[in-house]
């Protein structure tokens, strides 16, 4: 499949163009480029730069595998980088690392970034639009493993609510 197809579904699917810029993300990967002072806009895509969900690194043209991961800790990164064989997507929910003894999000090393875009590796990140899907996201996975039933959703959040009651 080529990347611009699978793209196209995956943006389809999460309604990309519905959200405008993912209000967490919008702030956050901007702000941890900076703190190592490098300019990611150089590198990741202009539209993903806009609305931080989407199409993060386009590396290759077509598309032969799909890996999955919640973020890009250097271990999911290090792992695809061995075992990816060019014309490779990497699939994430969170666009940052989140590291977890106080330091907060943490980027994408541009090591790395350059080494996934030298091996065919793309990267598409997709944040609010998937916690929020009314199918597949990570509300409504939690809504269906334990069998309820919604019946509102509350805390407002970009396009959609952070909470749904059950």
């Amino acid at each position: 499949m080529t990347l611009d197809e699978l793209k196209q579904e995956l943006d389809g699917l999460f309604s990309i163009y519905e959200w405008g810029q993912d209000p967490v993300m919008s702030r956050w990967v901007p702000r941890v480029y900076q703190s190592i002072a490098y300019d990611h806009t150089r590198v990741l895509e202009p539209e993903f730069c806009g609305r931080f969900n989407g199409l993060m690194l386009r590396s290759a043209e077509t598309v032969e595998q799909v890996y999955c991961a919640a973020f890009p800790c250097p271990e999911v990164v290090g792992e695809v980088l061995e075992r990816a064989k060019g014309n490779t997507l990497l699939f994430l929910h969170h666009p940052v690392d989140m590291e977890v003894s106080g330091t907060g999000f943490l980027p994408i090393p541009p090591k790395a970034l350059e080494q996934m875009k030298a091996r065919g590796i793309s990267i598409y990140s997709c944040h609010a639009p998937l916690d929020f899907h009314d199918e597949i996201g990570t509300n409504a996975s939690i809504v269906q493993a334990f069998q309820m039933q919604v019946e509102q959703s509350f805390a407002e959040y970009g396009n959609g609510f952070a909470g749904r009651p059950a």
